[in-house]
């Protein structure tokens, strides 16, 4: 029987939420990729696939979407002016408000090959293909532009690996971007030097034991995602078989300085079969070029991190990109013909942002990140001439920053800095002062490392509170004594995020957050969970990598509606049970956790 690849449902897995609704009924709930209802912000993608234009707009803008035309394209079944195809998969969860690429019918096609080219419109000879190769084959159709699907048989007359069969006679013609299926006898695929991801294939899979075929890989279609251990070297070659892959992340487990994780991959250029791609992660990883990615032409998020990438070149024709993070690489400049039409999100150095000459026509463009010190390319005011720009993190700040500039990015709503005095005793406190009057700034991050300074922290806190528009402040301080006390003139401050790395950090003035609506406490190994009893307002916390042991502190919080646990150990039912003001329960990694237990809280309420 043959096994068909088709493009499978973008379930990622990343973060898996165990959501428990105390009102008697079990819903679950996922806020990155793994979904199992609708997070409030997202929405589901409807099916517009054959409806006219009219319908299939209106079903667009229902779902909270917008519609846009990409092409128009003949088509073999769907009558002229009807959806051919739409960018995302219908039944995909999404945030509302992006755009739903769709390609719309230019009618059946009736004319010959001759007339066809005589519109304008590029053909594809088919070659013969039957009996070669399936990985070289696959890569000279998708360079000649057409889509390939993969289906497996087994006729034990060819070698494994070998193409069997094509759907398209060899001599016809396609129209570029039609669909030509190749099969394959089916054949056992090889873990050598893929250790790493032959474990990940066979959770994915169900299968703890026994061989696994090229067949049963096509099953795979939301995510991959392994850390490895430094100084160590993997073949990716077997992933070339995941055709229907959705996301691929590969990062280091803990990141090494100065690119030197020792990570090395190899057979790389076997990841251009990965035509359903729409996320590729690299962190910390001795990766060298990408130059496999061409062929992409689904790939949405590209992520490469703390590698030894030097050239990009490679995703100028990506059409679809909208999210890319270069940062802390060897990239220099972006490439010329870089398609930015769609491009969301950007993460690179400031030598490559000042770079850019038109950052006027970086519409989409809302986020961007820079790696290395900002605080002169703030100074510089080309930030100002993105025009759509809301999100800024400026990291790794090693001198004094002027933040008057933030002023003409009219767009912004939410600022990162990332302050590093411990490298120049020299460098200031920031001034806060120009953003008081900025109505749209909502959201502030501030890290930072106070060796010389103990109370650098504090004397921020007192400078911040000035913001009487902010919404969301996120502090983030080592070696540091931090007190917040100023905080309490923040009238509109509802959300506050505290991140100690350091047990030296000292956090006094609690009784001052008694207005907090949302609480995350993140990265604190030794938290006093009685200091929450000063929070008598809060609705929701969320604690991350934090060893709660004492749920009754819990208990006593009788407006907390919302609990969320990521990476926190010793999670029983016994500390639960008691919490029957809670409304929402997330719960991810169940590795340290009773996740039997966990389940029977649906029976107690």
């Amino acid at each position: 029987m043959a096994v068909k690849a088709g493009a499978g449902v973008i379930l990622g897995a990343m973060l898996l939420f165990l959501v428990l609704l105390f009102n008697g009924k079990m819903t679950a709930n996922m806020e990155s990729f793994s979904q199992f209802g609708i997070p409030e912000g997202s929405t589901r993608v409807p099916n517009i696939v054959n409806c006219d234009l009219e319908t299939a707009q209106a079903k667009t803008e229902n779902a909270n979407l917008q519609f846009l035309i990409m092409d128009k394209q003949f088509s073999t079944q769907i009558p002229e002016n009807k959806i051919l195809s739409q960018e995302v998969e219908a039944g995909s969860v999404i945030e509302a408000g992006q755009s739903l690429q769709v390609v719309v019918s230019a009618g059946i096609n009736t004319l010959t090959a001759e007339e066809l080219e005589e519109e304008g419109i590029e053909l594809v000879e088919i070659p013969d293909v039957q009996y070669q190769d399936r990985d070289s084959t696959m890569t000279m159709l998708l360079e000649a532009g057409l889509n390939v699907e993969v289906e497996y048989e087994m006729t034990g007359i060819v070698e494994g690996g070998k193409i069997t069969r094509q759907s398209v006679p060899v001599g016809e013609r396609l129209v570029k971007g039609d669909t030509i299926t190749i099969t394959v006898e089916d054949f056992v695929v090889d873990w050598t030097d893929a250790s790493i991801f032959e474990e990940e294939v066979r959770k994915s899979l169900g299968k703890e034991s026994g061989e696994i075929y090229a067949s049963e890989m096509l099953k795979i279609d939301d995510r991959i995602s392994v850390q490895p251990e430094t100084n160590t070297e993997y073949s990716v070659k077997p992933l070339s078989n995941c055709f229907n892959l959705q996301e691929l992340q590969i990062a280091a487990e803990n990141g090494a300085d100065d690119h030197n994780s020792n990570i090395h991959l190899t057979d790389t250029g076997a990841l251009v079969n990965l035509v359903q791609l729409k996320s590729l992660n690299f962190f910390y990883i001795d990766l060298e070029d990408i130059s496999w990615g061409y062929l992409m032409n689904k790939l949405e998020n590209v992520y490469i991190s703390f590698t030894n990438v030097h050239d990009i070149k490679s995703l100028e024709k990506l059409s679809t990109l909208k999210n890319l993070d270069i940062s802390f690489t060897y990239v220099e400049d972006l490439p010329t013909n870089l398609d930015i039409s769609g491009l969301e999100e950007l993460s690179a150095s400031s030598k490559v942002i000042m770079k850019i000459n038109n950052p006027s026509e970086f519409k989409s463009l809302t986020d961007l990140s820079i790696d290395e010190d900002g605080s002169e390319i703030l100074q510089s005011g080309v930030l100002g001439e993105f025009p759509s720009l809301k999100n800024l993190r400026l990291y790794t700040i090693e001198k004094n920053i002027n933040l008057e500039p933030c002023k003409n990015i009219k767009n912004l709503e939410s600022l990162d800095l990332g302050l590093k005095s411990e490298i120049n005793k020299g460098i200031q406190i920031p001034d806060f002062s120009p953003l008081i009057e900025m109505r749209g700034l909502k959201k502030l991050s501030v890290t930072g490392f106070f060796l010389y300074d103990k109370n650098a922290a504090t004397k921020i806190l007192e400078n911040i509170s000035k913001l009487k528009y902010l919404e969301s402040l996120y502090i983030g301080f080592m070696e540091a004594n931090v007190d917040f006390s100023s905080l309490k003139k923040m009238k509109n401050l509802s959300q506050l995020s505290i991140g100690s790395y350091s047990e030296n950090t000292i956090f006094t003035g609690w009784e001052s957050l008694d207005e907090i609506k949302k609480l995350n406490i993140s990265y604190w190994e030794k938290f006093d969970q009685h200091s929450l009893l000063y929070l008598k307002n809060v609705e929701e916390i969320t604690f991350t990598k934090i060893n709660v042991s004492d749920f009754n502190i819990l208990k006593d919080l009788t407006h907390l509606k919302v609990l969320k646990f990521r990476n926190c150990p010793n999670i029983t039912l016994e500390g639960l049970i008691e919490l029957t003001q809670l409304e929402e329960l997330y719960i991810d990694d169940f590795s340290h956790n009773k996740i039997d237990e966990l389940k029977a809280l649906q029976m107690h309420k």
